[in-house]
Parts: structure tokens; C-alpha cells; sequence
């Protein structure tokens, strides 16, 4: 099946991770890339540390999956010319550099214009290419840092006054100054005087599942990343950092040991023609179908946005009994109007992403529900998983180790039902179980 995309040509200037990903969705979509590197080391993605492929990382490979690549210097006279010439016959240049690099080059708009009238340029940079912030480098630590919140109201504050003059400001420093100065030089807010901002994203669920040294489980195949494993937490019971374990797990682990595993598992000769494949295709027709036949009036994006509103005000990091009893009913009611009134268009015969999107947010409004009946169910806080009931009188968290130190799986038994409840109990045996204090 040919991509929407097909005859489309891109040019595709880029490194690291935003512009490769966003050539890889259109190499996806059936354009022709040429991704254009620097001769020698080529993407400085080729050489990260990790898991590789001759040499070439599994990062790399993943994210410059059916492209073309052509080693030019464009800053010579002759790679100019041959850029030049590409141009020419090409439809999109596509470039992720610092705003301001193309014009430096000679690869702007107005310049390729000249040489091709029908060119379309696009960009992509952690600030744009205008406004006051344009010639700053942006990571996704730094957009984490500085999309915190504000004035919308439903931000975070970590407020660190009280504690300055408590301890005095030369302990502080003693004890999270590079965190600080960090944290200053991304936001231009002096956080020893101003409240830094966090983003309070509805929390996950507790963990606890064995993992090996590759985040692999006692399953083959089924990787456990996060709080969803045991590995620093201890099932969230020892205290260690949830927002480390995440980025460590999800950033520099799996990327590597899961591209991994693929190539030792290899394809063991699996065909297509078995039943299961067969059961699991008649599922995903019957689902596409129910959604296409809806005929609703509201979005995916429409009945997302409301369910993300639920979670964040009765499931994030603070919880109560009260806003997850209320969650529980919002939640089955709200997915009882999506399937009578979301409305998909297209078909399934070609590309379709707000059959795509459809399809996820009917995944999350039953995932919702879990996450919230195990919320429920744990009747203490620990960690990040705070129950306003429980808490001592300076807002510590009060945990309960003797009644809820066990693994929670939750198995779901259709809509409409209460998911059932399966534990395994933790022995901690060379950790001893203690309270975490944040102060």
C-alpha cells in the first residue's frame, strides 16, 4: 500500500533527535529521505554508548529507519553545489538546527526559493526561529524545567523560603546547588528567591515487578521500566528518586537492551498464517470498525482532553478518597459517551490518525479506571502516591508497610467490572524498610 507521502522528496538536515524523528514519520508515511550528514563522523546519534550494530548505535538506527543518507559538507563550494543541485529536485528541506544556522549557511527559504519556487522549509527548534528566547539550545530537560506552569493555575510550586530560613541559605546550597544553578540557567529564575516550577503529571501506579540487569522480566520478551519495577524502589518502598528511575530507565536503558533482545530473539520463524494472528486481526477489524461506525459528534482529542482533566484532578500526586470515588464514577460514564458519541473519520485503508488516536484514548479511558481503583485501594501514601488522609502534621507522607508492602497486578475483567486484585508480598531482606524524609 502506497503512503500518502509517495513522490514526496525531503532533504533532510538534521542530528540528534528531533529532526531524525520527524523525517522518520514522514519516511513512514512513504516520502523519499535523504538525510544529509557531515562527512566523517556523520549524526553524532551513530556513536552513542549502548547496544550497536557494526559499530552504529540501535539509536540511531531506530530513529533513521528508511532513509537515504548522503555525507556532504555543505559549508565547501562544491557540497553547496550539490546541495544546490538537490534542491532543485527535491519538495521539502527539513533541518532541526539553531535558529539562525540556515541562514548562516545559505539554506534559508529565501535563498532556496530562488533556485526551486515550489521548495517548503521547515524547522524545528526548542524556541522557534523568532521571539526573544530564539538563539537558546533546548533539550527536553530543559523544556521540562520551563514548561512548569505559571500562571494557569494548575501548576506546582516547590518553595524552597521556608526552608532557607530555617537551615540557613548556605545549607541549602550545600545540598542541592548544582540543582539550583542548573535550574537557573535554564529558567533565568533564581530558585534561592523565586518558587521553582514542577509539572504535576497525573502519577503512575505502584511497582514492583522483577526485572534483570536489562529491565527484563521473568516473562521473555516483557520489559518493565519505571516505578512499574522493584529495581530502586523496592516497590516504591524505599525511597529512591521516581523522577531518576523514569528518566534512567526510559532514556538510557531500554533504547538499548530492548533493541537488544530483538536481535538475539530473532524472527523464530513466527508466521502470520497461526491462529492467534489470525483471532488478534479479526479483533483489531471489529475494533476499527466499532469506531468508524460511531458517527459521533465529538473528537478523540475532545474525550483525551477530558479524561486527562479527570486524572490530574483526582489521580496525580495527591489523592484523596473522595476525588477517586468521584473519579470512578466520571470515568465509566465518560467512556459510555465516547462509544455513542466520537466521531472518526476516514477508513481503514489508508493512514489514519484520528482512527489511531481513537483507538489509544479507548485503551486509556480503561487503563484510567485501573489506575484509579488501585489508588483506592492502597490506603496510605508513600512516595509520590499521596493520600491527603495520611500525612503527619508537617505534610510528610505516612506509610503503611505492614498492611500494603506487596505488589499490586490487577487484572481487568471487561467494562463495567472491578478489575480483580493479585499480590505478592515483598521481603525485603538486605534493606531495611525506612520513612524518606524530604526536608
Amino acid at each position: 500500500m502506497k503512503g500518502p507521502l509517495e513522490g514526496v522528496r525531503v532533504l533532510a538536515l538534521e542530528r540528534a533527535i528531533a529532526g531524525p524523528y520527524g523525517s522518520m514519520v514522514m519516511a513512514d508515511l512513504g516520502a523519499e529521505v535523504i538525510k544529509i550528514e557531515p562527512p566523517g563522523t556523520g549524526d553524532l546519534s551513530r556513536l552513542f554508548p549502548g547496544p550497536n550494530h557494526k559499530g552504529e548505535s540501535f539509536y540511531y538506527l531506530a530513529f533513521n529507519r528508511g532513509k537515504k543518507s548522503l555525507a556532504l559538507d555543505i559549508n565547501t563550494e562544491t557540497g553547496k553545489e550539490t546541495f544546490y543541485a538537490l534542491v532543485k529536485v527535491s519538495d521539502v528541506v527539513w533541518d532541526n538546527f539553531s535558529a539562525g544556522t540556515m541562514e548562516r549557511i545559505g539554506a534559508d527559504f529565501e535563498t532556496l526559493r530562488k533556485i526551486n519556487p515550489g521548495i517548503i522549509c521547515c524547522s524545528v527548534s526548542g524556541y522557534g526561529q523568532t521571539g526573544p528566547h530564539r538563539d537558546r539550545v533546548c533539550y527536553d530537560v530543559v523544556a521540562g524545567a520551563v514548561s512548569g506552569v505559571g500562571p494557569s493555575g494548575y501548576g506546582v510550586y516547590l518553595d524552597f523560603s521556608d526552608a532557607i530560613q530555617r537551615l540557613g541559605k548556605d545549607v541549602i546550597k550545600a545540598r542541592y546547588g548544582n540543582l539550583f544553578d542548573m535550574y537557573e540557567r535554564i529558567t533565568d529564575e533564581n530558585p534561592y528567591e523565586v518558587p521553582m516550577r514542577i509539572y504535576p503529571a497525573s502519577h503512575y501506579t505502584m511497582g514492583g515487578l522483577w526485572v534483570d540487569y536489562n529491565l527484563q522480566s521473568t516473562i521473555p520478551g516483557l520489559f518493565v521500566i519505571g516505578e512499574a519495577n522493584f529495581s530502586d524502589h523496592g516497590a516504591n518502598r524505599l525511597g529512591a528518586s521516581a523522577l531518576m528511575q523514569g528518566l534512567a530507565d526510559g532514556y538510557f536503558v531500554i533504547p538499548y537492551t530492548i533493541g537488544n533482545y530483538f536481535v538475539e530473539a530473532g524472527a523464530q520463524n513466527i508466521s502470520a498464517d497461526r491462529s492467534e494472528f489470525k483471532e488478534v486481526e479479526k479483533q483489531v477489524e471489529e475494533r476499527m470498525n466499532s469506531l468508524l461506525a460511531i458517527g459521533g459528534s465529538q473528537t478523540p482529542d475532545a474525550f483525551h482532553r477530558r479524561l486527562g482533566k479527570i486524572m490530574w484532578e483526582h489521580c496525580g500526586m495527591a489523592r484523596s478518597e473522595q476525588g477517586l470515588k468521584k473519579a470512578l464514577d466520571e470515568i465509566p460514564a465518560l467512556r459510555e459517551e465516547f462509544w455513542k458519541d466520537c466521531k472518526v473519520i476516514g477508513n481503514t485503508t489508508e493512514m489514519n490518525s484520528t482512527l489511531e488516536t481513537a483507538n489509544r484514548v479507548a485503551d486509556f479511558l480503561e487503563f484510567a479506571e485501573v489506575m484509579c481503583h488501585d489508588a483506592l485501594d492502597r490506603d496510605e501514601s508513600c512516595g509520590a502516591h499521596f493520600r491527603v488522609e495520611h500525612q503527619t502534621e508537617e505534610g510528610e507522607a505516612v506509610r503503611n508497610d505492614k498492611k500494603y508492602a506487596y505488589v499490586a497486578a490487577w487484572e481487568f475483567k471487561g467494562d463495567g467490572r472491578k478489575p480483580e486484585l493479585h499480590k505478592e508480598e515483598l521481603e525485603f531482606e538486605n534493606v531495611k524498610l525506612a520513612t524518606r524524609s524530604y526536608k
